[in-house]
């Protein structure tokens, strides 16, 4: 088990940063209802999915993903929609990639009178295919994190 109070003993230039999940596709599941939260000085709406990653497909290189630690409640990525508030077309393609995510990829049912925030709320315990890439961080080109890449439905 890990002992946080022996963890504040360790010399600092020690520590290493941890391997990434290695890219490629997983099967995921959404967590839970994501909260719509408006960033950047009000110009923004956005809403965060918590998609965790439950196994890996034949594209991911498994001994990197054991070196990583295996798939477990860590192994969670945000998959986000910002919907920009002052751009009517970029908000409206945002709009779309949603419901296409909602009904295309989570295969979420919707009917005639079904309003966006049912879908939403219907999302959670769906499951879809996730595409994890790596992206580098705008400030330090030797630094990644995580990221959606892609998703698609489980056929």
């Amino acid at each position: 088990m890990v002992n946080f109070a022996e963890a504040l003993n360790t010399k600092s230039n020690s520590i290493e940063r941890p391997p990434l999940i290695p890219i490629g596709t997983y099967s995921a599941i959404v967590t839970k209802v994501p909260a719509i939260e408006t960033i950047g000085d009000g110009k923004w709406d956005v809403l965060d999915f918590q998609l965790r990653l439950q196994a890996p497909q034949d594209d991911v290189d498994t001994e990197a993903l054991a070196e990583y630690g295996g798939l477990g409640p860590q192994s969670v990525l945000r998959h986000r929609f910002m919907f920009a508030k002052d751009d009517e077309a970029a908000f409206k393609r945002t709009l779309f990639n949603l419901k296409n995510f909602l009904t295309k990829h989570l295969l979420i049912e919707e009917g005639p009178e079904t309003e966006l925030k049912e879908l939403i709320n219907n999302s959670v315990n769906c499951q879809c295919l996730v595409y994890v890439k790596w992206r580098a961080d705008k400030n330090d080109a030797e630094l990644f994190y995580n990221e959606v890449g892609k998703t698609a439905p489980i056929e």
